[in-house]
């Protein structure tokens, strides 16, 4: 069962506590493995720890972007631990791509991950144990495979709520409330 991650590998984008909850997801679900789809200036590092991980985790490097969403849509379940996104686009994308989430709360995710629905939203803080509970939330859909793909379909059902035109009427109604607020 593969999880994936996707983004700029980066300090502020939490990749380092994507890989700290897959090895708890490792120690609770045998089926586990982890994509990392992406690089930059954390590549080296993630790579360094990653070898430390007996084979369970794979780094593509920087792909152009079709091809890097190509992978994110052969994966099974999506993890995010940014805590600095704005819109979340990324999970968007997963979500859009089939994928039930699970991210750590933050700015964006609630607007795309429905906890219970389509993914999880893990407790940010206290920051000790954010990666133990992002990775029992992966391990959870990684063993009940049902849930994954009741997931899986909502996420993939629902996916037209990303779309532009819903976005625009969205943004739309919030300009009439303001004017007429």
């Amino acid at each position: 069962v593969v999880i994936a991650t996707l983004g700029r590998l980066a300090p502020e984008k939490s990749v380092e506590v994507v890989l700290e909850a897959a090895e708890v997801a490792f120690e609770r679900a045998a089926a586990a493995r982890l994509l990392v789809i992406g690089g930059g200036p954390s590549e080296p590092a993630l790579r360094r720890r990653a070898a430390g991980m007996g084979g369970r985790v794979h780094l593509t490097g920087a792909l152009p972007r079709p091809e890097a969403l190509a992978r994110l849509r052969g994966a099974d379940v999506f993890a995010f631990a940014s805590r600095t996104e704005t819109q979340g686009l990324v999970l968007a994308e997963a979500l859009a791509a089939g994928l039930p989430a699970v991210a750590v709360e933050g700015p964006g995710v609630a607007d795309s991950v429905r906890d219970g629905v389509d993914g999880r939203i893990v407790p940010a803080e206290p920051l000790a144990g954010r990666a133990e509970r992002l990775g029992v939330a992966l391990a959870g859909l990684v063993e009940y495979a049902a849930h994954r793909a009741r997931m899986a379909e909502r996420a993939s059902e629902e996916a037209g709520r990303f779309s532009l035109e819903s976005r625009v009427a969205e943004l739309e109604a919030i300009y009439r409330e303001a004017m007429t607020g």
